[in-house]
């Protein structure tokens, strides 16, 4: 996150791009959290579900350890659904649908 708490562009590899901003009920936006301690991967993912639609699909990519350990519970209690976690070799994929 930039001084202007705006989201820097993620590292996305051409097999799995980072899209930006927000997007159409059924589209799904991702956001690289990966390297990002906790709490503020939740803080980050709370703040990339306010602008979106109810519905709307989240994917945030976060290490292993307590950042997948705390997020979805985290994502839970706030009243979101945790759509899929899965395991990449060195990190985690989380679909969320926003409340």
């Amino acid at each position: 996150m930039d001084d202007s708490l705006q989201f820097k562009t993620g590292t996305g590899t051409p097999s799995e791009p980072v899209v930006e901003g927000t997007a159409p009920v059924g589209e799904v936006v991702v956001k690289d959290f990966r390297g990002v301690g906790c709490p503020m991967n939740f803080v980050k993912t709370k703040l990339a579900l306010a602008p979106l639609s109810s519905g709307a699909l989240l994917e945030i990519w976060i290490d292993d350890g307590a950042p997948i350990e705390n997020v979805p519970g985290s994502v839970r209690n706030e009243g979101h659904t945790i759509e899929s976690t899965v395991q990449n070799s060195d990190y985690w994929r989380v679909t969320i649908r926003k409340k």
